[in-house]
């Protein structure tokens, strides 16, 4: 509820993957005021190296370090509107072989940290290639004139 009214990430299961990828553990009906005071300091102020770390665990599905072609199967069907389940599959298919090429600089079929560091670095209009892992800009715009501002005054 919070992540689509405040920061506009309506997706639960990423919503789910993004306090998952704060704890380090699986996803609770509760978190700490320390993950959440973690979680808003990365979303709204956090460098781009943050952010990197930070969309490269919510993807990393199986939590072994690595984006694999399977991960990536599984992120990406979210985008789709479902149409004739063949097509999707298949427009998934394609679209995961093309951000392979883009994202797997050292060609072993899996995308480690490094490897999105380095292709993220270099396009970074890849960050989110994977699904809405941070808030957009109006989001994150407007909790800030409406949270940090009043802050300061104080």
């Amino acid at each position: 509820m919070v992540f689509d009214t405040v920061l506009g990430i309506s997706d639960q299961v990423v919503a789910g993957r993004i306090y998952g990828a704060l704890e380090g553990t699986t996803v609770t009906s509760h978190i700490t005021m320390g993950t959440w005071a973690r979680m808003l300091s990365l979303l709204l102020r956090g460098t781009l190296g943050e952010k990197i770390d930070h969309c490269f665990r919510v993807y990393d599905i199986s939590g072994h370090g690595k984006i694999r072609r399977e991960d990536m199967m599984v992120l990406l069907r979210g985008c789709f509107i479902k149409h004739a389940q063949e097509e999707v599959e298949e427009s998934i298919k394609d679209l995961v072989d093309i951000l392979i090429r883009r994202l797997d600089v050292d060609h072993d079929g899996e995308i480690s940290l490094e490897d999105f560091r380095v292709s993220i670095r270099k396009s970074p209009e890849l960050l989110e290639c994977l699904g809405q892992a941070l808030p957009d800009r109006v989001h994150v715009y407007a909790f800030s004139r409406t949270f940090l501002d009043r802050v300061k005054k104080f």
